[in-house]
């Protein structure tokens, strides 16, 4: 499992790398501060989360974990608004498509399947899944540990 979960991460650093800024991204013409109100906070329909391995860091980070989960949203289900204040995220569109309305983006995103998308930390967004079929999302990030501690599994 460990093996598989390396070439994951490995995986979705190389995406990220050499496709973030290419993927279904805002047009420059589109981005700016504020260029769109907050939307609905509430989610919509049916997102399950599954932990699908973490690892404590170390040397100056202990206190924090590499985690990946795998996120899937029925169709029309959606993810009310939220920010990113306190940390950034790497996701890749396993299968799916969906639709993101950022704060700093006039238009709606579209990301689709084989997209790597970095969430900064300070990112405004909210998104729904307008397709006819679930959209599945590989999410690593880094947290402390209480925050792989509330989908209770045991820490490694």
């Amino acid at each position: 499992m460990r093996v598989a979960i390396g070439r994951v991460l490995l995986t979705l650093a190389v995406l990220a790398w050499t496709t973030a800024a290419e993927a279904a991204g805002c047009p420059m013409e589109d981005r700016g501060i504020d260029m769109r109100p907050p939307g609905p906070t509430e989610s919509l329909g049916e997102e399950t989360v599954a932990l699908l391995g973490h690892v404590r860091l170390g040397q100056g980070i202990d206190d924090r974990v590499l985690r990946l989960r795998r996120i899937t949203l029925s169709p029309g289900a959606q993810v009310g608004w939220h920010e990113h204040g306190d940390r950034s995220l790497l996701l890749f569109v396993e299968s799916g498509i969906y639709t993101e309305y950022r704060s700093d983006c006039r238009v709606p995103i579209t990301h689709e399947a084989g997209n790597a998308i970095e969430e900064a930390i300070g990112t405004k967004h909210w998104w729904r899944n307008e397709g006819a079929v679930p959209v599945v999302l590989l999410i690593s990030d880094i947290v402390t540990p209480d925050a792989v501690d509330r989908l209770n599994l045991p820490r490694r």
